[in-house]
């Protein structure tokens, strides 16, 4: 992100005001409302202090949820958010005419790896925790020298994002305690690289999105 882009969800909603009113992309606008609300929120419990790496993470999840979510017309429900963030990202990449992820991945390049490597981020240490897990944990954050060198830019982030994945599900399903001091190094690390990556995509849905692909909302509004 250059010094000229929008950092703020107001600036972002300056950027999106000429397109706003277009009935061809009505579901991604209400997409992009949802998100940006609880980005907004977040700004304002920041300025006035009484935010944390929690609620950072938690809310930030929630607005990239705005963006991923899908509804499954057969089960009427919606779909397994593995399947809808996994169709997300690959359309971000699609749509990415001005290499946004890449450029965001390259310049943050220590914090992938630091997030990467974090072996309490890695849902296989938690299946047998101890120092063998965490050398894997490990090695898959060297791992990513090799995919940046062969750019392979989807697979690193889909491994960030498996990683803050798992944060998010420790705080959301009640595995850990609220501004517990042994998360707090993993929480800022998953939060900042969410908070990056929500603006990078809500640039790219802003300045490339097109109609298709966005009706399957979940649980739209009925007025």
């Amino acid at each position: 992100m250059t010094t000229t882009d929008p950092a703020t969800v107001r600036e972002l909603r300056r950027r999106w005001k000429p397109r706003k009113n277009d009935p061809a992309i009505k579901s991604l606008g209400i997409r992009l409302h949802r998100a940006w609300s609880w980005m907004t929120r977040l700004e304002e419990l920041d300025e006035v202090g009484l935010s944390s790496e929690d609620t950072h993470l938690i809310f930030s999840w929630i607005a990239l949820n705005s963006l991923y979510g899908t509804w499954d017309p057969v089960r009427q429900e919606p779909e397994a958010d593995r399947a809808s963030l996994d169709r997300f990202n690959g359309r971000l990449f699609t749509l990415d005419q001005d290499k946004r992820l890449e450029s965001m991945l390259v310049e943050h390049k220590k914090l992938v790896k630091a997030i990467v490597s974090d072996e309490h981020l890695s849902k296989y240490f938690w299946r047998d925790p101890g120092e063998g897990e965490a050398k894997r944990a490990r090695y898959a954050g060297n791992k990513t020298n090799s995919l940046y060198v062969e750019k392979r830019y989807p697979v690193i982030l889909d491994m960030v994002l498996q990683r803050v994945y798992l944060a998010r599900c420790q705080l959301v399903h009640g595995a850990a305690t609220y501004k517990s001091r042994l998360n707090r190094t993993a929480l800022r690390r998953t939060g900042r690289f969410l908070h990056l990556y929500l603006i990078e995509a809500s640039l790219i849905l802003i300045d490339h999105a097109g109609a298709d692909g966005w009706d399957d909302l979940c649980y739209p509004p009925t007025q």
